[in-house]
């Protein structure tokens, strides 16, 4: 970040931003945040680091108060006792509406996580790199899962 974030010591400088405007920027004695594998404490001193969001709740603590946010998804930096959260959505916590939450959550896990169409893009790209769908498993089946569909692979544009 272009600013210079004074803090004294055993604080952090806390700055939440999504697309349309920055949440919050404050001073923090720690900061939890929910990680894409876990989460992560936060208090002054830390290693700098960059970390990929999960979704849930980021805590920021300062004296007795203690704020609640629901984020999603994002990106977590720490450098020189300023945490930077850059996320599509924060919203404080005792504002998400758990009857609404619920009916999302419902109709998240009705969906398939993948569509034949998302199948089939994934085979036409490998196709256009020469491999052969069929054979990209591991053991002794040809590559096919337990159904007869070829087996999933990670998608490296480094190839």
């Amino acid at each position: 970040m272009a600013e210079s974030h004074e803090t004294t010591g055993g604080t952090l400088q806390c700055i939440v931003v999504t697309p349309e405007t920055t949440i919050l920027d404050e001073p923090a004695e720690f900061v939890a945040v929910p990680l894409y594998d876990g989460e992560l404490g936060i208090a002054a001193g830390h290693t700098p680091l960059l970390g990929r969001l999960g979704y849930g709740e980021l805590r920021i603590r300062k004296g007795a108060s203690l704020q609640r946010f629901y984020v999603d998804g994002g990106f977590v930096e720490v450098v020189d006792d300023v945490v930077t959260v850059l996320t599509n959505n924060a919203m404080p916590a005792d504002q998400v509406d758990p009857a609404v939450a619920a009916e999302r959550l419902s109709a998240a896990l009705a969906r398939p996580a993948h569509t034949p169409e998302l199948m089939e893009i994934r085979d036409r790209w490998w196709r256009s790199r020469g491999r052969n769908c069929g054979s990209r498993g591991t053991g002794n089946n040809g590559g096919a899962t337990a159904v007869g569909r070829p087996a999933a692979r990670i998608l490296n544009p480094m190839e």
